[in-house]
């Protein structure tokens, strides 16, 4: 038999044979991971889509799963707000460490200078890549034991943002932008790093209203040629529209001191003020949290019935998994 022959033995290809085994590979891994995912959400608690916190007895459940007066307020807190806030988590040693880190940083990287503004940098995605101070907020212990907790599953990070300023940002949810598998899993962690000003544009949110429900499948199917940008637009006006018509009142984050930490749930409306002054600064990192094993995706998946295929590139430090960006970058806020 020739070489021929051989690549043509009973009428298949090798590329025919490379394809077979590319998907027997393919249904194998998809496999194991709906197995992993039935798995994730029965030790989790919850049946389908979301976290425990939104089951209709979530108040009982919570006193079922612990009696830890710390996991119980907090839990409670998200329970009915949507947001907890928990005062001196970080020390103030490790927040001056982080600022001097990121001053560091800035003063030394190329690209800092390029998105410079009338009121200093814009966003620095993923600093934690770059500073281990920035990673021991990330991976602070009473931040994980609370989030292994309100997931009922070990937490893991998704990715961050580091700001020497308030984001002025509109209205928005995170659900869209960390579009998980099951939805909903998905926790923001953000940390004050210095006392916020009230003019200093403290972040806005409207508590209760991480129970406002909008379907994301039926805003894409009334506007099928719209783009995600022009998607999520539609959908948080519609977010906005249903706050007022419940009667939410919109709450500021002016309490905030340096080393709090406010935990908010991934359908929490919230954005950030007008900076009334600005020589102020509002230093402050958000780390960003799904389940450890659990997919996440963006906003083109978050407007699509369909479940992506495409597999999370993972990487571990401290024991703990996370995504893996490369390298911290800069970013416009959005």
């Amino acid at each position: 038999m020739g070489p021929e022959d051989a690549r043509r033995h009973e009428g298949i290809t090798v590329s025919e044979v490379v394809r077979g085994v590319t998907r027997k590979a393919l249904q194998v891994l998809r496999r194991a991971r709906r197995g992993a995912l039935r798995r994730a959400r029965s030790l989790m608690g919850t049946d389908g889509d979301g976290l425990w916190l939104d089951l209709e007895d979530a108040p009982r459940e919570l006193e079922r799963r612990t009696d830890d007066a710390f996991l119980r307020e907090h839990g409670g807190n998200l329970i009915r707000d949507g947001v907890t806030r928990v005062p001196g988590a970080v020390s103030p040693e490790l927040c001056d460490a982080v600022i001097a880190a990121f001053r560091r940083y800035c003063e030394a990287s190329a690209q800092a200078a390029s998105f410079r503004d009338g009121h200093d940098y814009s966003r620095l995605c993923n600093f934690h890549l770059a500073s281990p101070e920035a990673l021991d907020v990330g991976l602070h212990p009473q931040a994980l034991r609370l989030l292994d907790f309100l997931f009922g599953w070990r937490a893991s990070i998704c990715s961050s943002l580091t700001f020497n300023k308030g984001t002025q940002q509109e209205l928005r949810r995170d659900s869209p932008f960390f579009h998980t598998q099951p939805e909903g899993l998905f926790l923001g962690v953000w940390t004050a790093l210095e006392d916020v000003s009230p003019e200093a544009g403290p972040l806005p949110y409207y508590p209760g209203g991480h129970r406002l429900r909008v379907d994301r499948l039926e805003i894409a199917r009334r506007h099928p040629d719209a783009s995600s940008k022009e998607l999520f637009d539609a959908y948080i006006a519609e977010v906005r529209q249903r706050c007022e018509r419940s009667g939410l009142a919109e709450a500021r984050a002016t309490t905030m001191r340096k080393g709090d930490m406010l935990l908010w749930h991934p359908q929490l409306p919230h954005g950030g003020s007008p900076i009334v002054d600005p020589r102020l600064t509002r230093y402050s990192i958000v780390f960003h949290y799904m389940p450890e094993g659990v997919p996440i995706h963006g906003l083109d998946a978050f407007f699509s019935a369909s479940v992506p295929s495409a597999a999370n590139p993972l990487r571990t430090e401290r024991g703990r998994t996370m995504l893996e960006h490369g390298q911290a970058r800069f970013d416009q806020d959005s």
